[in-house]
């Protein structure tokens, strides 16, 4: 099967993605998509999307076709785990309190800042404010503190393992299907995977390594 041989939506979506993409040079990302696009054994993956079809078919092909690039490249791989995010938002809240006691001690309630921080502050008495950076500084203690209640298992644990990125694109497949069209379509991620990665993998493998609901479990 070739890119021509794709549904006439499918195809008129991927002339137009590809434009964009020729716009801003991304030749790497062109030149990956239309390798699985042009794979037979990716036939089923279109069939099966055919199949799927909903008001924003268009939009989420264009989004699966950049996406499968993103999940290859695994750059995000190496993300930042719950505990070494934890670690590092605790320090960044230390530094704040810690740099708000000692601009606390620099300021004076009777003169305000001196001269030289008064200039860094971009404020000069009488109208300097001795809390304005106050609110800057809570926003970052605040930020820092979502950022650890925002964080999620990672994909894949054992980012130096040898086939870390192929996990990492199984589970992000997987779950991409899942979201998107409601199932995790194993027969069609596995086809993706043989294409991209260039290996012997089937649906029950898939289904192994990408649990629904357990995409961090090594």
């Amino acid at each position: 099967m070739s890119a021509k041989s794709l549904p006439a939506w499918m195809l008129s979506e991927w002339s137009e993605l590809r434009s964009v993409l020729a716009e801003d040079d991304f030749t790497d990302v062109i030149q990956f998509i239309e390798s699985v696009l042009n794979a037979d054994e990716c036939a089923c993956v279109w069939s099966a999307i055919e199949k799927r079809q909903r008001e924003n078919s268009r939009a989420i092909f264009s989004h699966l076709l950049t996406s499968l690039y993103d999940f290859s490249v695994a750059e995000e791989l190496e993300e930042t785990s719950i505990s070494e995010r934890q670690q590092k938002a605790a320090r960044v809240i230390d530094a704040v309190k810690e740099f708000r006691a000692a601009l606390k001690d620099v300021h004076s309630d009777k003169y305000g800042w001196p001269m030289q921080f008064a200039f860094a502050l971009k404020t000069m008495p009488p109208n300097d404010d001795p809390y304005r950076l106050s609110a800057t500084l809570k926003r970052i203690v605040s930020a820092a503190k979502k950022w650890v209640e925002d964080a999620e298992p990672p994909v894949v644990k054992q980012v130096n393992a040898p086939n870390a990125k192929r996990l990492y694109f199984i589970r992000q497949v997987t779950n991409f299907f899942q979201t998107y069209y409601g199932s995790p379509l194993r027969e069609q991620t596995a086809a993706l995977t043989r294409v991209v990665f260039r290996c012997d993998i089937d649906a029950a493998t898939i289904a192994k390594l990408a649990p629904l609901n357990k995409q961090s479990a090594d």
